[in-house]
């Protein structure tokens, strides 16, 4: 055999087995190809379903009943964006609410054509995307647990009840027992959101906490606090007083004890150094009242019978804000309402690095236009019942940036 036959044939059989191999190659092309513009596809969808869900669920920051709407905005972004790409001008989606968690769940399908060789195997691929969208915020805050680890940053026990139902309440640990309620405490909220996990069952919450949150800024961190002039009273102790006190510095500690009626004039009252101590049947009242706490265990303790009733400032270094915790502050930081008759307290209530703890047996500000509260702790026992209510316009006091109708934030769940 000559080498030219030789030849010949490796040719013939080279040119026979590229023939039979070419249906393969160019099907594997083609799949190629197809998978590459199937990914490109679904990735684009999976971009407008997000989107969409984003879309619908921003309507829970003016509304926390926004079912509806927030639906129809969704579908209606999804499908306006599909109608601008003149391939996905076919493709479906579908959105759903839920009120209770603030959240828009969008469902979108297409049916994608493949082609080259995949189209002989299966056609047309159905496409199907989902993506759903919460709305954390927006509500009226009435309780921010500023604490971001450890459990119990927002606590109920005994028989307390937290009633804030026009507002949100958040704890930001991240602890798996961040917020809880336990024996028959009861969170009542618009919004209940914690960062971490909750401790208590669907009897505790109203309605159930979501988890995982975004942890919600301190709306008040930039907030320059009141200027510290010189003491201008040191330890003074009031027992069966009956009269009125200036706005001043009142340094290591301040008692009003036995039957002291106390009216405080409008201003700022800063205590330093010591805590301010009601005792007996005391009462302290006043309006356009601002409470500020620095130095060395400065807190509150307003004991079982005495009587509180006070509103903050409306204008000044403390408008809006009732009780002010320095961020300089150390030692004991606990500020401590052991009193039944506390049923007025007009304003915001702000402990960075402190605890509020109210043990009574019974209603806490359940008088006032609104109270807010945001501390490092907030801790609830017995019979105490915390009313947080949201009547802005019922009061000249201003409500701080960051509370009223506070923005919130949207963000994709899943």
């Amino acid at each position: 055999m000559s080498l030219q036959t030789v030849a010949g044939g490796r040719d013939g059989n080279v040119a026979l087995t590229f023939a039979l191999l070419l249906p393969v190659l160019l099907g594997a092309a083609g799949a190629g190809v197809d998978f590459a513009h199937y990914t490109s596809v679904r990735a684009e969808i999976q971009e407008i379903a997000d989107a969409s869900a984003l879309a619908g669920a921003r309507e829970y920051l003016t509304s926390r009943s926004a079912g509806n709407l927030a639906e129809d905005r969704a579908e209606h972004a999804a499908l306006t964006q599909f109608l601008r790409s003149g391939e996905l001008r076919s493709a479906q989606a579908s959105a759903t609410a839920d009120d209770s968690a603030s959240t828009v769940k969008v469902a979108a399908s297409f049916s994608y054509r493949p082609t080259l060789f995949v189209a002989l195997f299966k056609t047309p691929l159905t496409v199907a995307v989902e993506a759903t969208a919460q709305a954390s915020g927006g509500a009226n805050i009435c309780v921010i647990g500023l604490g971001k680890t450890g459990g119990d940053i927002v606590a109920l026990t005994g028989n307390a009840k937290l009633s804030g139902n026009d507002c949100a309440v958040y704890s930001n640990s991240t602890d798996t027992k961040g917020l809880s309620a336990k024996g028959s405490g009861v969170i009542e909220s618009a919004f209940t959101c914690t960062a971490g996990g909750y401790d208590g069952d669907y009897l505790n919450f109203t309605p159930l906490p979501l988890t995982d949150c975004p942890e919600r800024n301190d709306p008040l961190a930039e907030r320059l606090e009141p200027r510290i002039g010189p003491c201008e009273h040191t330890a003074p102790s009031y027992q069966d007083y009956v009269g009125r006190l200036s706005p001043g510095v009142y340094c290591d500690g301040v008692v009003i004890s036995g039957n002291s009626i106390v009216t405080l004039d409008p201003g700022v009252y800063i205590f330093k150094d010591g805590a301010l101590e009601v005792k007996g049947a005391s009462k302290i009242e006043g309006d356009g009242v601002g409470l500020f706490f620095t130095g060395f265990d400065a807190g509150i303790k307003f004991e079982d019978k005495s009587s509180i009733s006070l509103a903050a400032p409306e204008n000044g270094d403390m408008a809006g804000i009732l009780i002010w915790q320095s961020r300089a502050a150390f030692g004991i930081r606990d500020f401590e309402v052991y009193s039944n008759f506390v049923d007025r307290l007009v304003g915001t209530i702000y402990l960075p690095d402190a605890d509020f703890t109210a043990s009574a047996t019974s209603d806490i500000a359940e008088d006032s236009a609104y109270t807010a509260i945001i501390a490092k702790r907030i801790r609830l026992d017995k019979n105490t019942r915390l009313v947080l209510n949201t009547d802005y316009a019922n009061t000249s006091v201003p409500v701080p940036a960051g509370i009223a109708n506070a923005g919130g934030a949207i963000y994709l769940r899943e």
